[in-house]
């Protein structure tokens, strides 16, 4: 990366080209991408005012030199390079010159790519250049900046609102033209702290200033009170809705016109000037002020920032977040309105949470919310990966004590969840450890799976419809999901919805087979496998995925209990392991994942989340009674549990109709004629949806039906019997005659 200051810049174009008529509307901007890095000079500041509260760090300093630097990037693009800017990925362009007449390149190689007296004018594909050039300019002037109290200063639609208050204000205040005076945005490292602070600096754009800035802060702020007290006076005044040309919008900010708010901006007038008796003249600079508003990372407030905006909310569903006292302190109250019913929570922050409350393992939690109408607190982590990435093991512990606990739900999200935009089909998240070796069914019959683990009687005693179906919820990120369950908070509804997944992602593997035994001996889960299963025979299976590197779930089911809808049906394990071989992004993708993963699969009695350090030999196996029944009567499904084992024939004709349930119609003759052919036989059954895996883990091709074992495969398409047939295996097509393929395949599977 080159930077480039330009002393001289030439303009090469024709007159003619350079000309256009009112002819047509039709225009072809382009659009470059460029950032104003500002590097105060603290050694030049003069005046600083502040008000000594760490709830409320609010401040303005009269700077007498600051750097303005404005780099240019190129054209924006959607591709290209990435560089770290001021803590900011970008993916920039630059600018391709000629190195020998310095001419921008546009398009191919050509002649007009260079001038007239370029040596590569006649042969532009001979040309040098110069790739991957920055262009900047820079000046030095005065700048007041202000230390903003709250995010509610800085998020979306405040920051843009507080610029067009300070503005019109400036209007206000001088009667006349103040466009010299501008503003932009400037963040620099919190001492002590991952916190950034951000500052709002006002600056003359005239290079060395013209007095106008250090007159706002001259007499102890005075100017600059009645720039805010004209810009509310103006603001209350105006009869606009919440904003318009005559009041906050400024064309300089258009762009911004969306997210800028009167309401909003009086609001923040409002609090400033009801504070404005206690901003006193300081000997400490602002740079020096720690920020301290009860969250101890920049993410943190980014939550309570998100949560005022209702970011992740499910359609038709309004959210509010209002301030309040809780227990002295400050909080929230946050409310979501589905039209037919309302939730209320509160939210507290920075709550410990030990052994006074029931759990093994101490912890404080980020944030409390806990529902008004009374149940289960949700403990919230605002998790970052450079600091947690360290603590995988602590963060596994104290999550696995809020759950056995059975007083506590927790929630952990990472940055992404918080503040990046949610996943979309177009950009999903990746890895989806629910996506990965899940029952064709699923998707294509998926009230199947609804209509066991969500029955009528429990939709209707819910006071609204669930919030996520479970195929949104399994492309949902963490954030989505937590205000899903805030806008629905039934755990038999969510313990229903992970007894869902688990049965999607179930396979006709038998709990005892050497694949699934070789998963739990290596994560050493095998005492709390044998307490889950108990001591009554039952038909269990399971699969063991690795949705991404150092990410293991194991999954098994007891298809006896997920009949009866009995909370012990499912058993889950998430183990997550950095892998040394994996990049950075992925081993964060990862952990990501493993998050998400715990969060949903809370609600089910019998889970583990491992890592090294903490997992199977670490963590009792011991379980308490479930509390939540998704069952309508659950005194029934209990039962289940010692009642007599089903018979042999019994239970392989139940095998047969699971595998009649979830599989596509085409497949259907031939599953009638397996069954018909092969009673009175001990011919293992079939996996479905069975993936041939390339040497890298890749997938080649699927089969309808597998047995892996003997290398035997059912195919619907020519492709993937091509590369079945290719590895080794014999193949048949469901297209085959049933009765015949069912002959042959029994042929195949008997012993020589």
């Amino acid at each position: 990366m080159r930077l480039s200051v330009s002393p001289e810049v030439q303009a090469t174009t024709e007159d003619a080209r350079s000309r256009f008529g009112d002819d047509s509307d039709e225009r072809n901007p382009l659009f470059f991408h460029r950032e104003l890095l500002i590097v105060p000079d603290h050694s030049r500041r003069e005046i600083s005012l502040a008000i000594a509260d760490e709830e409320f760090p609010f401040g303005a300093e009269y700077l007498a030199s600051t750097t303005f630097r404005e780099i240019n990037f190129g054209e924006q693009a959607v591709v290209g390079a990435s560089h770290a800017i001021a803590g900011k990925a970008l993916k920039v362009k630059g600018f391709e010159l000629c190195r020998s007449c310095g001419k921008v390149q546009r398009g191919p190689a050509k002649a007009s790519n260079h001038t007239w007296g370029c040596r590569y004018r006649d042969k532009p594909d001979d040309a040098q250049l110069r790739q991957l050039l920055f262009m900047y300019r820079e000046f030095n002037s005065e700048a007041l900046r202000f230390l903003l109290p709250g995010a509610s200063f800085w998020d979306e639609a405040g920051q843009p609102s507080f610029v067009g208050a300070l503005h019109l204000g400036l209007r206000q205040r001088f009667g006349g033209k103040v466009d010299h005076l501008q503003s932009a945005l400037g963040e620099e490292p919190q001492p002590g702290s991952q916190q950034r602070k951000t500052f709002l600096y006002l600056f003359d754009s005239v290079p060395g200033g013209t007095g106008y800035v250090r007159q706002l802060i001259e007499a102890g702020g005075a100017d600059l009170r009645a720039v805010f007290e004209q810009s509310l006076q103006t603001l209350q005044a105006c009869s606009c809705s919440d904003g318009c040309y005559r009041c906050i919008f400024m064309y300089r900010q258009r762009f911004d016109r969306e997210r800028t708010s009167k309401r909003r901006a009086i609001e923040q007038l409002q609090t400033i000037l009801n504070r404005w008796e206690e901003l006193q003249p300081s000997e400490r600079s602002l740079s020096e002020v720690v920020i301290n508003t009860r969250a101890e990372s920049e993410l943190e407030l980014r939550f309570i920032e998100k949560l005022r905006e209702g970011k992740g909310k499910p359609a038709g569903v309004t959210v509010t977040l209002r301030d309040d006292f809780i227990k002295g302190n400050k909080g929230y109250l946050l409310t979501f309105n589905n039209g037919s019913s309302v939730v209320s929570w509160k939210v507290e922050q920075q709550v410990p949470i030990g052994e006074a409350e029931g759990v093994r393992a101490f912890s404080r939690a980020d944030f409390l919310i806990t529902p008004t109408a009374g149940g289960k607190p949700i403990a919230v982590y605002t998790d970052g990966w450079e600091y947690h990435r360290g603590r995988l093991a602590t963060d596994a512990e104290q999550r696995m004590a809020l759950q056995r606990s059975g007083r506590y739900l927790f929630w952990a999200l990472s940055w992404d969840d918080v503040v990046e935009a949610p996943p979309t089909a177009q950009a999903p998240l990746d890895p989806n450890g629910l996506a990965v070796g899940v029952n064709p069914a699923f998707a294509n019959k998926p009230e199947s799976f609804i209509e066991r683990w969500w029955p009528q009687p429990l939709l209707d005693s819910l006071t609204s419809t669930p919030a996520l179906m479970p195929r949104q919820a399994q492309l949902a990120s963490s954030l989505q999901l937590l205000m899903a369950y805030l806008a629905n908070p039934s755990e038999a509804l969510w313990q229903g919805m992970a007894q869902q997944f688990c049965l999607a992602q179930a396979s006709p593997i038998a709990v005892e087979s050497p694949e699934l035994s070789a998963a739990v001996d290596a994560l050493q889960l095998d005492p709390h496998v044998q307490e889950w299963q108990g001591t009554e025979p039952s038909r269990r299976v399971g699969q063991h995925l690795t949705p991404a590197p150092g990410l293991q779930i194991l999954n098994l089911v007891d298809m006896g209990l997920h009949e009866r809808r009995h909370p012990a049906a499912s058993f889950r394990a998430i183990h997550f392991e950095p892998d040394p071989n994996a990049s950075e992004q992925q081993q964060q993708a990862g952990w990501r994942e493993w998050l998400r993963q715990g969060n949903l699969f809370q609600f089910l009695p019998h889970l583990l989340i491992s890592t090294a350090g903490w997992g199977g030999r670490e963590q009792t196996a011991a379980v308490d009674p479930p509390q939540v029944w998704v069952a309508a009567d659950p005194a029934k499904a209990a039962p289940g549990i010692s009642s007599a084992p089903e018979s042999a024939s019994a239970g392989r004709q139940r095998a047969w109709q699971e595998l009649g349930r979830f599989a596509p119609a085409e497949a259907q003759p031939l599953l009638e004629a397996l069954e018909a052919a092969w009673q009175d036989t001990d011919h293992p059954l079939p996996e479905q949806a069975f993936e041939l895996e390339g040497p890298r883990g890749d997938v080649l091709a699927q089969a309808e039906l597998a047995w892996s074992e003997q290398r035997l495969a059912v195919v619907s398409d020519p492709v993937d019997a091509e590369a079945f047939t290719a590895a080794g295996w014999h193949c048949w097509s469901l297209e085959d005659p049933p009765v015949s393929a069912a002959t042959a395949l029994a042929e195949a599977l008997t012993p020589c």
